[in-house]
């Protein structure tokens, strides 16, 4: 029994000798000379990360893995240098060993940091909001015994990154203001017959800004807009939204942190995802400028809400009147697209709140246009669209 017992081991270290672990050298101080910022770990302000709170954490994995597959190494973190330091930005590690990666193969390797101080791992500081930074994903050969430079385990395609500072985020949706007839959005006025909007060509897109920040400076969230639902919905009126990013914008409780935010929705008839739909006026809306106030990470859900939001109704836009001279330049030609049913051409002497207006009715159908032909002459005449 002894014998087979020391002929177990023997075999198991000769395993462990033939595929040895490889290792990489897991430090950016001396990856360039100088410690260039490229190099670096920047804080939020900019400036080089310095303080033994923060920690950097290697991970590792197969070539081609994605982010999602990479694995922590069997290693608590490495600390960054405390102040006063002449290496600002760089973290004071060692070797690392790359479990189940032998040595001559390749790996890719991600540098994650976030502040031990309040979090134990990359992980929960990410869940909660915190303060964390992360490298891009790079490729890193594993050199064997002969062939490894005095610098060949150093990670010579890590870059450096700045932290992140947690973005503030809203509850895109009315929906959970149901039915509150104040909160929905109306195909036309309500009190003279219009209904709450249903249809998936609509589309609800929010912006935002500063305070006080007008209308044309306002900016689309990133991501697509939110579709409203369907006619057999049971909550008309109501898109379909979710959670959006206001970026630049947050409240992670600094006296100064930038938590209140300007909010507009604007909504649009968009055929071309649903080009069966009736009718075929295209129809625009938007709301009121409005206040939001970013709640703190780990709020309860109803403060992420858009409370201050009010319901609007969608007008047809006027369409666009197009007028060109006739070649001898005797006559004037009016025309404007079918598609904006409803719309009449008028025309007036002159303009102000005392100008009489009167409709135009010798227009004519050519193709997808109407079409009216005037007569130049030495008085004024203007013309507009009106529904």
């Amino acid at each position: 029994m002894k014998r087979i017992f020391l002929l177990w081991c023997v075999f198991s270290l000769a395993a462990v000798a033939a595929f040895a672990q490889g290792t990489v050298r897991f430090n950016n101080n001396g990856i360039l000379a100088g410690n260039p910022p490229s190099i670096q770990v920047l804080n939020i302000d900019g400036g080089p990360l310095v303080g033994t709170n923060w920690v950097a954490q290697l991970y590792y994995g197969a070539p081609g893995s994605p982010e999602s597959s990479l694995i922590p190494v069997n290693h608590e973190p490495a600390h960054f240098r405390a102040p006063p330091t002449t290496n600002p930005g760089t973290w004071a590690g060692g070797t690392r060993t790359l479990v189940g990666f032998p040595e001559n193969s390749s790996v890719v390797l991600q540098v994650k940091v976030w502040d031990s101080a309040l979090f134990p791992t990359y992980e929960t500081a990410s869940a909660a909001d915190g303060i964390t930074g992360k490298s891009i994903i790079f490729d890193y050969w594993i050199c064997g015994p002969g062939n490894c430079s005095v610098a060949g385990d150093l990670m010579a395609n890590f870059r450096g990154f700045t932290l992140r500072r947690p973005q503030g985020t809203v509850n895109f949706n009315n929906l959970l203001f149901w039915p509150s007839p104040d909160k929905l959005v109306y195909l036309g006025d309500p009190l003279a017959g219009g209904t709450p909007l249903v249809g998936s060509n609509y589309f609800a897109q929010l912006y935002y800004g500063a305070p006080g920040a007008p209308e044309s400076s306002l900016i689309a969230v990133p991501g697509p807009p939110a579709a409203f639902r369907n006619p057999l919905t049971g909550f008309p009126g109501t898109w379909i939204g979710g959670t959006r990013t206001l970026f630049d914008f947050f409240n992670n409780g600094g006296p100064n942190d930038p938590k209140e935010v300007s909010l507009q929705v604007r909504v649009l008839d968009d055929r071309s995802y649903c080009p069966e739909c009736v009718p075929p006026t295209l129809f625009i809306g938007k709301s009121a400028i409005f206040t939001y106030s970013i709640p703190v990470a780990g709020s309860p859900p109803d403060d992420f809400l858009m409370k201050n939001f009010r319901g609007f109704n969608l007008i047809a836009p006027v369409p666009p009147l197009s007028m060109t001279l006739s070649p001898n330049q005797n006559q004037l030609i009016l025309s404007w697209p079918t598609k904006s049913v409803g719309f009449t051409l008028q025309s007036s002497p002159s303009l102000g709140p005392d100008a009489a207006w009167t409709d135009c009715t010798n227009a004519v159908l050519a193709g997808n246009q109407y079409l009216m032909i005037a007569t130049v002459s030495s008085t004024n005449q203007f013309y507009r669209l009106k529904k």
